[in-house]
């Protein structure tokens, strides 16, 4: 799989903000973990559907 040098700029993009919004309170939960794969995911082309059951958005 080749990723374009625009997609690697957006993937650190994305990477950057949601690692800044998960580590503002000094730790990152499971739920935070997945959430960023899940953009990571998405950023990527990929399709990702895990069920976490109560999972708060």
């Amino acid at each position: 799989m080749k990723i374009g040098f625009f997609s690697v700029l957006g993937l650190i993009g994305v990477l950057a903000e949601e690692l800044t919004k998960a580590a503002s309170d000094g730790k990152i939960t499971a739920s935070e973990g997945l959430h960023i794969v899940e953009k990571v995911c998405e950023q990527l082309g990929i399709k990702l559907e895990i069920d976490m059951g109560n999972r708060e958005e």
